[in-house]
């Protein structure tokens, strides 16, 4: 692995880990607000507030894939 890929796989790795805390973080504060103001947790609020971490997931399942079509597209 070139210096070029092993970077950018090191920026892909940073933003999905990024993404999945920052989601994690976000659904809890959620979570608690709910809790704390006795309102009910709303489903569909859950999962539209998750689509970042599901994003996170997918970049680190297809970072080698993402890595070599960005060295592709920089050469």
């Amino acid at each position: 692995m070139d210096p070029l890929e092993r970077g950018i796989t090191l920026i892909i790795r940073l933003i999905a880990a990024t993404l999945i805390l920052l989601t994690v973080m976000d659904l809890s504060l959620y979570v608690v607000v709910c809790l704390h103001n006795q309102k009910q947790i709303e489903v569909v609020t859950c999962i539209t507030q998750s689509l970042p971490m599901l994003v996170g997931i997918v970049l680190l399942v297809k970072t080698k894939a993402i890595s070599c079509w960005v060295r592709d597209k920089l050469e």
